[in-house]
This record gives C-alpha cells, structure tokens and sequence, in this order.
C-alpha cells in the first residue's frame, strides 16, 4: 500500500499531513510501529483509531502557537482519538489540541487502557455523554478516560461528563497537567439520580503530581478529585466545588456534597496547596482517610443552605469542615489557615485519626473554630484552644508574610522544633528534609520537628523584606558581636536568625552560608 516490497525491512522514515496522506488516520492506518506522524496545522475533521506504537505530533509541540492551532475535532460524532488498548508507552501523541469530541466514555480521548503517553497537548471542550437511561448511569471522561501511560504537561479544560469531567479511570502517573474549569453535566433521565462526582478527576490509580487542579465543578461530591486512589502530592488545588446546589435527592435520601477540593482519595496526600475550595461539608477534603501531611489548607469553606420542601417548610444543612471532614487517617504537620465554616470545625470536623504537629490559625466558625469532634491534637499549635490534648501551644506563629500568603516560619516562631517524632514524615512542603533541629528555646519531644506544613530553615534574608542586602549584612554584624560578647544583646538561639546551621553559635560557618545568599 505504501508502494515498497513487502519482503524488504524498510526504516521508518516519518509521514506528513497533508503532505504524505490527506488524513490523520490514514497516516495511522499506514505508518510502521514507533513512526512519527508529523500534522501540520489546520483544522481536521475526523476521529481517530490508534492501534500501534506510533508518534502522533504537531510541527512543534513546544510552541504553543502551533498546539493551538493544530486541532483534531471530533464534530461531536465520537471520541476524537480511540486506542485499541494495547499500545506501549512508545506510543505518544503530543503538542496537538484535542476538542469536540463525544462519547460514554472518553469525549476527547477513549483509552480503553493503553498504556500510550500523553504529553504537551490541549484537550478541551469534549463532553462524555450519559449511555442508556435504562441502565441508570452517565458519562465517564470528558477529556480522558482509561488512559493507564502517562499523562504529562497537558491543558485539560472546559470538558464535560456526569463522572470525572476531566480525566476518569485514568491509572498511569498524571504529572505537571493543567485541569482547569471541567464541570459536570446534569443527569437529565432520572430526577432523583445522584448529581455527578469528580469535576477534575474521577477514579484515578496512578500518581498525581505537580498538577494545577483549579476552579472544577463537580454537582455531587468532588470538585477537584474523587476517589482517587494514588499519591496526590505537590499539587495547586484551589477554587473548586462540590455543589453549586451542595446538595442532591437520591429517592427518599438526601444527601449533601462534600469534598471541593477532594473527596474520599485514600492515597497519601502530601505538599499539595488546598486552596478556597467551596462545599457544604469539607470544603477542603472529605472522607479521604489515607495520610494528611505537610499540606497548606488555606481559606476552605464549607458553605451551609436551606432550601424550601416540597411542602413549602424550609430546612438548613449546616456547613462543617472548613478544611476537612471525616478525614480519618493521620493529619500530620499541615497549616490550617483563614478556612471557614458556618456551623462548626472550620479547620477539622470529625476526624478520628491523629492530629499531630500542625499549625491551626485564623480559622472561623460560630462554634469550635478550631477543631470539632475530633481525636485530642497533639503538640499543634491552635488559636484559643482549651480543648484538651498533649503540648499544645496558643501563640501568634509567625509566619514570614501571613498577608500575602508566605507560611513559612520566622526564626522567633514558637513552632520551631516543638513537635514530635513522626517516621513517615521526612520532607516539608517544599521538599526540604525533615527534621532540622534548630532552637532550644521551644521544644517538643527533643526530635527537632517543627509544627505545620514548613520546616525552619535559616536563610540570608535576615530582616524577612524580600532582599538581601546591607540591613541584612548589619543584623549579621550585630548577632556576631553579641555572641563573642562585644554586644549587649543577650543570645538566645531562637531568638538569632543569624545562627545558620543550628549549632547554638554564631561563627564563621554562618558567614559562610549568608555570603553565598547575597545576590
């Protein structure tokens, strides 16, 4: 078909559209396992069956130009692109922008299990659509679904589905992609069906790092993820909700939508930033009950609604956890900050597992602002707390900036080196190791951990403006001659953010360090 003996072996050399073949799929039709299909741009029209080990790219899958203008459209007649489901992970289709796309399962990309890798492209405005309304279920993966390679570097946006608007049922590592403003379709066959779940992402088993989940609407449960069960670590989870109605009939039964950032993902979820999510309970996470640890759990909310009955009464539904609910694995050296609930536990409700090294600030609710119903803390830091609990601690923790959002810690801050040993824990929210043991004017169970989601680490910075600099060069000067007994200034090592490497004096080691921070 391609015109060469069929008894020679022939390298594969690439093909071109439209130079080569007028179409997509007969490039993939005719191509050799592992050649690059090179699209140019342009509009085309067509959906798309991948069943070997080809490279599926744009001229340039680096130019975002070029990404947005090479598009495959499904014309709302299928998924736009179809694996078989036994392609390697040399299989790739990068840099091409994927949309219009329709079906159950996967609008945008139907994976039916390939292990495939995606990278580099933008899979936006596809809709997985509900099946059978006999079978009482809906649409799975409006931009993705089953897709088990890896899936880096994407922009997946403005998809729709009853389930994972997203990405559903996707098992590979889903790494540094952009899911942003995905939202569930409404269930139009059955009034009282359960309203959808996951706004970003929806039955996920592999690793999620890295990603920026922002401002997904799932009606049920989940704005941002759902039942996930892998790692979710170093993520930007902000501005998602479970709702807009935060509510949803199934029969007799009324249930109340939970989870804006993330809803029951039992994986560890680590260093992630869970940020002004919206739910009527957990407005950060609900019932995710694998490790809580080194998060920034920041200005949550848990929003409460009444709503008139259908026998023209009214009643409320309280909104609980601000930050988190029902969350019964280990919450662990997380900050709690500025969440909200209009009822109670604006930081933790109902949490029964530990609740160890972490900071809880500025947290608001009518009732039990802090924590509500939940296991006894244990060496946190809280704000008016006297609820009980061992070395807990209520004093201002200062944060390095807490108006524009930076939670690190002041080298005066009461959370140095005051928690206890926790083995699993050994990085902080930026990845630094843990502990550091730095202050012997606060201290915990000796160990050197810090409380919340940061570890103390001195820097050059020395005044905290932002620069480094002849001020910083001064305090420098001035905590070296109190330490050799030339100034009046009394040393205290918490109190000297000039004692660089923590080992209780000023010297020239700590020169060493400050000079190297000068830009």
């Amino acid at each position: 078909w391609r015109e060469t003996d069929p008894h020679v072996f022939e390298t594969p050399t690439g093909v071109d559209v439209p130079g080569d073949f007028h179409s997509i799929s007969q490039a993939a039709f005719f191509a050799y396992p592992t050649e690059e299909i090179v699209i140019q741009p342009g509009t085309y029209t067509e959906n798309i069956m991948v069943a070997k080990d080809v490279l599926l790219t744009s001229l340039n899958p680096l130019d975002p130009a070029i990404v947005e203008a090479t598009i495959l459209s499904g014309s709302r007649t299928g998924s736009v692109v179809t694996f078989l489901g036994d392609e390697s992970p040399k299989c790739q289709v990068t840099g091409l922008t994927i949309t219009r796309g329709s079906h159950g399962r996967g609008g945008g990309i139907n994976g039916n299990g390939t292990l495939a890798t995606l990278s580099g492209n933008r899979i936006v405005g596809n809709i997985a659509y509900q099946l059978d309304p006999t079978l009482g279920y809906g649409g799975q993966g409006g931009g993705l679904h089953e897709v088990n390679g890896n899936i880096v570097g994407n922009l997946i946006s403005g998809n729709r589905a009853h389930y994972g608007c997203g990405l559903a049922y996707c098992n590979g590592d889903i790494v540094e992609n952009r899911i942003e403003q995905n939202e569930t379709l409404p269930f139009s066959f059955f009034g009282n069906f359960p309203a959808g779940m996951g706004g970003g992402l929806y039955r996920c088993g592999g690793s999620i790092l890295r990603n920026e989940i922002v401002e997904n609407i799932a009606d049920g449960h989940g704005g941002g993820l759902a039942h996930c069960s892998g790692p979710i670590r170093s993520n930007r989870i902000i501005g998602n909700s479970a709702g807009p109605y935060r509510f949803y009939v199934i029969g007799e039964g009324q249930f109340l939508s939970s989870g804006g950032g993330i809803f029951h993902c039992d994986g560890e979820i680590a260093a992630n930033l869970v940020q002004s999510n919206l739910a009527l309970r957990g407005g950060g996470m609900a019932d995710s009950h694998g490790t809580i640890q080194s998060n920034l759990i920041v200005s949550n909310t848990a929003e409460g609604i009444c709503r008139t009955t259908q026998f023209g009464g009214r009643e409320c539904h309280p909104g609980l956890g601000g930050g988190l609910i029902n969350c019964n694995g280990n919450v662990v050296m997380n900050t709690l900050v500025g969440n909200h609930s209009t009822d109670s536990g604006s930081a933790i409700s109902n949490c029964s597992g530990t609740i160890q090294n972490n900071i809880f600030w500025l947290n608001s609710a009518p009732e039990d602002a802090q924590i509500y119903n939940s296991s006894l803390p244990d060496h946190c830091l809280i704000q008016g707390w006297i609820g009980g609990g061992i070395g807990n601690v209520d004093l201002d923790p200062r944060f390095v900036d807490l108006a524009n959002g930076d939670f690190h810690l002041r080298h005066e801050s009461p959370c140095i080196d005051s928690g206890v040993f926790i083995a699993s824990v050994t990085n902080d929210y930026d990845g630094n190791p843990r502990p550091f043991k730095w202050s012997t004017q606060y201290d915990g169970d000796g160990s050197g951990y810090d409380m919340g989601a940061f570890e103390f680490y001195p820097g050059p910075d020395l005044n905290y403006d932002n620069t480094v600099d002849a001020l910083d060069l001064m305090v420098f000067q001035y905590d070296w001659g109190a330490v050799s007994g030339i100034g009046a200034k009394s040393y205290t090592p918490s109190g000297m953010p000039t004692d660089m490497d923590g080992n209780g004096k000023v010297d020239a080691r700590d020169l060493v360090r400050f000079l190297e921070g000068i830009d």
